[in-house]
């Protein structure tokens, strides 16, 4: 999953190397525990995990809109700190074309 959270910023024919992600996983890890406890558990659970809306709603006593809304809302508030972090950032390892 994290991997495609970046993915998206590639351009065609790039490809992230075993530094980058490692430095990435390591971003978004810590982003992560900046989310409410209950929107970390959501997309962990979500996310990470793969399971179904349904099962974590069933975990977390919650309906599945609930979940989808919670989730949306991680997925919105990671996307924003990442991309305000990489704003203006060279990927580490890449050298000027």
């Amino acid at each position: 999953m994290i991997e495609k959270i970046f993915a998206r910023g590639l351009r065609a024919g790039q490809r992230w190397g075993f530094k980058e992600i490692r430095y990435h996983r390591v971003l978004t890890v810590r982003f992560l525990e900046k989310l409410f406890p209950n929107a970390r558990f959501v997309i962990l659970r979500r996310d990470i995990a793969e399971e179904s809306n349904a099962e974590v709603a069933e975990a977390l006593h919650l309906t599945v809109p609930a979940v989808k809304s919670r989730l949306h809302r991680a997925r919105l508030f990671l996307r924003g700190h990442l991309n305000r972090y990489f704003a203006g950032r060279q990927r580490p390892g890449a050298g000027a074309p």
